[in-house]
């Protein structure tokens, strides 16, 4: 009889535990409190409008500073990066070029890179290409007019880069050219009957 009572008390003592183990749990002393998230608001950035001897103009991100690089090359009427806190800078650069096309420049530059995600853009009143290359992987839009080569670029990062060249191309105007009336000199039609 004693096999059967060590058998008992070993099922009633698993029992016990069961029960303890199974039965709800008081709620704990913490207070529980509401979480209430709400969505940060962008932070807000003044943009400033640079203004080139070159004869254009667009808008950046004022955290930005813009440096003109002077080179000694005579073919070059303007090289500007656009640097800041964010690794990488944009870089413009207006140049003459032996090109009398778009295609034709494009065709020069697929000899020796191997471009992806090419599109057509604007760039004020021209027509130019984007597209990425490279690697590490950057953005270059390019357009050619009346034998001017015109170059934006900058790291493909598909956030603050992206944004920022996508914002100088859509901001971009050409100065418009000075017309008489700019010179001082007005000119009056007269009739004569």
């Amino acid at each position: 009889m004693s096999k059967n009572i060590i058998v008992v008390l070993i099922i009633l003592i698993a029992t016990a535990t069961a029960w303890k183990l199974l039965q709800p749990k008081p709620p704990e002393s913490y207070v529980q409190q509401e979480i209430s998230i709400k969505q940060a608001a962008p932070e807000t950035i003044s943009t400033l409008t640079y203004q080139d001897d070159a004869g254009f103009s667009f808008a950046y991100p004022s955290d930005l500073t813009v440096r003109p690089v002077e080179l000694d090359d005579k073919s070059i009427y303007s090289s500007l990066e656009l640097s800041g806190k964010q690794p990488g800078m944009l870089t413009i650069r207006i140049s003459d070029t032996s090109f009398s096309s778009l295609k034709d420049w494009q065709v020069w530059f697929e000899k020796k890179n191997v471009l992806s995600e090419v599109r057509p853009v604007r760039l004020d009143d021209l027509t130019g290409t984007a597209f990425s290359y490279g690697a590490p992987k950057l953005n270059r839009l390019a357009a050619v007019d009346s034998g001017i080569l015109y170059t934006i670029e900058s790291p493909a990062d598909n956030g603050y880069w992206d944004r920022l060249q996508e914002q100088v191309i859509n901001s971009f105007k050409f100065a418009n050219p000075p017309t008489a009336t700019d010179s001082g000199i007005t000119l009056i039609e007269e009739k004569y009957e």
